[in-house]
Order: C-alpha cells, then sequence, then structure tokens
C-alpha cells in the first residue's frame, strides 16, 4: 500500500495487490471523514481516525465495494 497525503485534509491511499493499482481517497472533514471506494480488507479503518465516517462509492465494481459492510456492522 502506498500512501500519499494530499493537501491539508487528503490521504490517497493505493493498493497493487490485485496486480492493477486500486485508489481509496480519505478527506478528512470537520465532522466526518469521508471514504471514497472501500477496497478489499481493513486497513484503511485503522488509518482513518474516530470521526464518523461517511462512505462514497464511484463505480459498483467489487474492488472498490467489497468492504462497505466493515462500515455499516455494528
Amino acid at each position: 500500500m502506498n500512501i500519499k497525503k494530499v493537501r491539508n485534509r487528503g490521504i490517497l491511499f493505493t493498493f497493487h495487490d490485485l496486480g492493477i493499482p486500486t485508489n481509496v481517497y480519505a478527506i478528512y472533514g470537520e465532522h466526518y471523514t469521508y471514504i471514497i471506494d472501500t477496497y478489499l480488507g481493513p486497513d484503511i479503518i485503522k488509518l482513518v481516525g474516530d470521526k464518523p465516517i461517511i462512505v462514497v462509492n464511484t463505480h459498483s465494481h467489487w474492488d472498490h465495494v467489497w468492504e462497505n459492510s466493515l462500515y455499516f456492522s455494528s
């Protein structure tokens, strides 16, 4: 996984373990953390902090939405 800080509120996570790059983007807002695409595993949730999370899926390919359930399970 590559991690790249984007300005003062964003982090781009790029995963290469599927043979193609898959990106997840986190935006750290004042009240929420926004996760753009959720990828395949729990690695991101450990890095996003303790604010409530809002998930945005850009499209429905499995490598972008597989871990949606991680964010919505209680």
